[in-house]
């Protein structure tokens, strides 16, 4: 089976994937990585329960708020102000923000897997259900264009 982040790597690569994901993260407070895991999902064809998606989307939540955001925010405070001139702290602090969020994908990995179904259930939770959630704008679209590049990931 194909590892979650070895998947993120290689879908967040294609530039359409890597630009609608942060309108969805920028435009509707979508979580990223609830979307990379739903995506590696429908890759490895699993399928998660509502009750389960909502014990990630809290578990993210949390971890995000803990952990990432802070990062995130120095990182975007740099960039912006005039500390601008110091590229190499700017770039180590992304580096750090994206192992953050490979440890919460990882986590996600090791956590929830032994829960997925192989087979859809009638509570089965997906991309289109999460992205209607957060009010996105033609979510149906979006969540179509995204499981199509997932499907076309190769198996590592």
């Amino acid at each position: 089976m194909m590892r979650l982040w070895d998947f993120c790597e290689q879908f967040y690569s294609d530039k359409r994937v890597e630009l609608l994901c942060l309108d969805l993260q920028n435009r509707y407070q979508a979580n990223v990585g609830l979307v990379l895991w739903l995506c590696w999902l429908a890759r490895i064809e699993c399928f998660v329960s509502s009750q389960l998606f909502e014990q990630a989307k809290s578990l993210s939540l949390s971890f995000h708020e803990s952990y990432i955001a802070p990062v995130r925010i120095l990182r975007k405070n740099a960039q912006v102000k005039s500390f601008n001139h110091a590229p190499s702290i700017i770039k180590h602090l992304l580096s750090a923000e994206i192992t953050l969020e490979r440890e919460l994908l990882e986590l996600f990995e090791a956590r929830f897997s032994k829960y997925l179904a192989h087979t859809p259930a009638p509570n089965t939770y997906g991309l289109n259900d999460y992205l209607l959630s957060c009010q996105v704008v033609d979510s149906e679209s979006a969540a179509q264009f995204l499981y199509a590049g997932a499907r076309s990931i190769n198996r590592v």
